[in-house]
């Protein structure tokens, strides 16, 4: 199982031209990433309803500071070990996996201000 992962334009057609709005291709991670996606925005993990579905139905530009702070913390050597401990023993889901998913949600966050999060 993953999470799906979309970032939804409030409007589907633009009003003024007509052009279809365009919305960023997002990966779909497993489910196995959800500890370390809990701990890295949360810093304790003991809520991982808070880590990805935290930004479930929230602004983009909202959530850039947040995928900022995870993706530095993700990044952050002295806490690799903790990250580490919490990959999965088959190999799907691990801290580099992790790494790569809050990089590409934050890029799409900053290209995507305006769009919506919806995550499940």
């Amino acid at each position: 199982m993953s999470y799906d992962i979309y970032l939804r334009a409030t409007l589907a057609v633009c009003p003024t031209c007509g052009h279809a709005t365009a919305e960023p291709d997002l990966p779909s991670p497993t489910y196995n990433l959800g500890k370390i996606f809990a701990h890295a925005f949360t810093s304790t993990g003991n809520d991982e309803i808070a880590g990805l579905r935290g930004l479930n139905g929230r602004k983009a530009m909202d959530t850039i500071a947040s995928l900022y702070e995870a993706h530095a913390r993700l990044l952050n050597s002295s806490l690799e070990a903790t990250f580490r401990a919490l990959e999965t023993s088959n190999g799907w889901g691990t801290l580099n996996d992790a790494r790569h998913v809050i990089g590409q949600l934050l890029d799409a966050a900053k290209a995507y201000p305006n769009h919506t999060w919806e995550i499940s």
